[in-house]
């Protein structure tokens, strides 16, 4: 399929091609390449040093934080008014 694609732009019936192609050192040679627009590499998450809590003291953090607390009452509200209803 790359190959297709390849020979298709090379043969000039297509102006460019647009795939997931890999850039290789021998494609270097007879294409030009633009920049990636999107770099997946890995991401790795940590805590900042001085941060770590245990597990429950987590837990604990967020079950009374600003945002979870609202939402429980949201549920709550949503589960009570219309009990007498049914």
């Amino acid at each position: 399929m790359v190959t297709d694609l390849l020979g298709s732009v090379r043969a000039k019936e297509a102006a460019l091609g647009i795939a997931a192609i890999s850039v290789t050192a021998e494609r270097e040679v007879d294409w030009d390449f633009s920049q990636p627009m999107f770099d997946a590499g890995l991401q790795i998450m940590t805590a900042p040093r001085g941060s770590e809590r245990s597990v429950i003291a987590n837990f604990i953090a967020g079950i009374f934080s600003s945002t979870f607390l609202p939402l429980v009452g949201l549920i709550l509200l949503m589960i009570l008014i219309p009990a007498p209803l049914v």
